[in-house]
C-alpha cells in the first residue's frame, strides 16, 4: 500500500516538472500578440479616453487618437453603453478603472449565479 502512494506522488511530480517554468512564471516567453497587446494597444487606451471623456462632462461619439478617428459607439472594445464603465473610468486612473471592473464583473457573476442557484433549487 505504501507502495501504491509513492508511485502516485512520483506520477504527480513527473507530470508538473515539464509545467514547472510557467507555475513560477520564471521562464515563459510571452510574445507581442498575445493577450497583453489586445489590453495596452486597444482596450486600455480607448477605455482611458472614455473615461477622460466622462469625467470633463462630454459623451464619447468619436475616438480621434486611431487613423483619422474612429466612431466610437461602434467599437466593441470600448463597451461605451455599459454604465459601471462610465463610473469606474470616469473617477480612477485606467489600470485601477480595469482592475476594480473587472472584480465587479466577478462578483457580479457570483451574485448571478447564486440567484440563479437560488431559482432553481
Amino acid at each position: 500500500m505504501h507502495y501504491q502512494s509513492n508511485r502516485w506522488i512520483l506520477l504527480v511530480l513527473l507530470t508538473l516538472v515539464p509545467l514547472f517554468p510557467l507555475l513560477t512564471q520564471s521562464h515563459v516567453l510571452l510574445q507581442h500578440d498575445y493577450f497583453l497587446s489586445d489590453l495596452h494597444h486597444s482596450h486600455l487606451p480607448i477605455r482611458a479616453f472614455i473615461g477622460r471623456e466622462i469625467a470633463s462632462g462630454n459623451v464619447p461619439l468619436w475616438w480621434p487618437d486611431v487613423f483619422s478617428g474612429v466612431p466610437l459607439w461602434a467599437q466593441i472594445e470600448g463597451s461605451i453603453l455599459w454604465i459601471p464603465q462610465w463610473f469606474f473610468y470616469g473617477l480612477f486612473e485606467p489600470y485601477v478603472a480595469f482592475n476594480l471592473l473587472t472584480c465587479f464583473h466577478v462578483l457580479l457573476s457570483g451574485v448571478g449565479a447564486y440567484a440563479l442557484g437560488r431559482v432553481m433549487g
